[in-house]
C-alpha cells in the first residue's frame, strides 16, 4: 500500500472508533426518543450499504467510506439491540431470549468464517460472500421492523 506501520495502524483505528461514536449517539438518541427498532434496523440497513459498497466500488478513498459506513452500521446499534427483548417479553423470558441470541451468535462467529472460506473458494472472490453478509444485514433490519414495540397486557 505504500504505507508505513504507523499509518495503516492509524487508518485501522478510524472505523472502530466511528463506531463507538455511532454507538453513542445511537444510543442516546434511542432513550431521549424511547423508540428501539429503527435505531437497530437503521444502522443494520446502512452496514449493508457499506458491506455492500466495500466489493463493488474498487476507488481505495470510496472503499475506505464504505468500510467505515459498514463498521459504523453493524456496531452503533448494538447497544439497543441488546435491551430489545425486555421491551416485549416478561424477564424470565428475555433472559432466555438473551441467552438464546447470544448461543446462536456464536455459532455464527464459528460458522460465518468458514462459509466465507468455503465460497471464496468456489468463486475465487469474496464478492459474494460480502454481498450475502449485506443481505443479511437487510434481512436482520426487517425481521426487528416485525418486532412488536412493547409487550403485550395480559388479558383474561
Amino acid at each position: 500500500s505504500g504505507l508505513s506501520n504507523a499509518n495503516v495502524s492509524f487508518l485501522v483505528t478510524i472505523p472502530m472508533v466511528l463506531s463507538l461514536i455511532g454507538f453513542l449517539i445511537v444510543g442516546n438518541s434511542s432513550s431521549k426518543r424511547r423508540e428501539k427498532r429503527y435505531h437497530v434496523a437503521l444502522p443494520l440497513f446502512m452496514g449493508a450499504i457499506g458491506l455492500a459498497g466495500t466489493v463493488l466500488i474498487q476507488d481505495p478513498v470510496l472503499n475506505f467510506v464504505f468500510i467505515n459506513l459498514a463498521a459504523i452500521g453493524v456496531y452503533s446499534g448494538m447497544g439497543v439491540w441488546w435491551s430489545i427483548p425486555t421491551t416485549f417479553l416478561s424477564e424470565t423470558a428475555a433472559a432466555g431470549a438473551v441467552g438464546l441470541i447470544n448461543s446462536i451468535g456464536n455459532i455464527g462467529g464459528w460458522v460465518g468464517p468458514f462459509l466465507i472460506g468455503i465460497v471464496k473458494t468456489y468463486t475465487g472472490s469474496y464478492t459474494i460472500a460480502y454481498l450475502c453478509l449485506a443481505m443479511s444485514l437487510v434481512v436482520s433490519g426487517l425481521l426487528i421492523l416485525t418486532l412488536p414495540k412493547r409487550r403485550p397486557t395480559d388479558s383474561l
